[in-house]
């Protein structure tokens, strides 16, 4: 009887110890996702902060040590939001909606060197290298497709309306 009691007691206490790790693993489970999640909102509201400062800075050069400044965070902090929200880093983002805009601006008919201007570049011989490495066609190059393919799409337009 002894030997069974003695059992039982064993038995018991490690079931005790064994729930209250539980309890505990738990506990530090919910502790880690809820800072993960914290973090991961943190870093989201930072990227779309300084994607605001992008669209608000199309126009001038991109210094991280500006940007970090306005949005009141580190160049550390920064950068680590954007490799774990973006894959990409800030600057090349950055540079991707300043691309992005100048083709806009080419496809509604700007000449190059005007877009060049606009967008800030020290020179026009600047933007077109860019511009080709990202498109990978000039400026002008891009702007001829797009006004061609815009001229073709208004007399598609024009067509569908004339003929009954």
């Amino acid at each position: 009887l002894q030997k069974a009691l003695v059992k039982t007691v064993k038995l018991a206490v490690g079931k005790a110890l064994a729930l209250a790790l539980l309890h505990e693993a738990a506990y530090y489970i919910r502790h880690f996702v809820d800072e993960r999640q914290q973090r991961e909102r943190r870093q989201t509201a930072l990227v779309e902060a300084a994607r605001s400062y992008f669209a608000a800075n199309l126009h001038r050069e991109l210094h991280i040590g500006a940007l970090c400044e306005a949005l009141g965070c580190s160049r550390a902090q920064l950068q680590q939001a954007f490799r774990a929200r973006t894959r990409s880093t800030a600057g090349a983002e950055f540079t991707a909606m300043r691309l992005d805009y100048a083709a806009q601006l080419l496809a509604r008919g700007a000449l190059p060197g005007e877009v060049a201007a606009e967008m800030g570049y020290c020179s026009g011989a600047h933007f077109s290298k860019k511009f080709r490495e990202a498109t990978g066609n000039t400026p002008a190059e891009y702007r001829r497709q797009q006004m061609y393919l815009t001229a073709r799409r208004q007399n598609r337009q024009q067509k569908d309306i004339d003929e009954p």
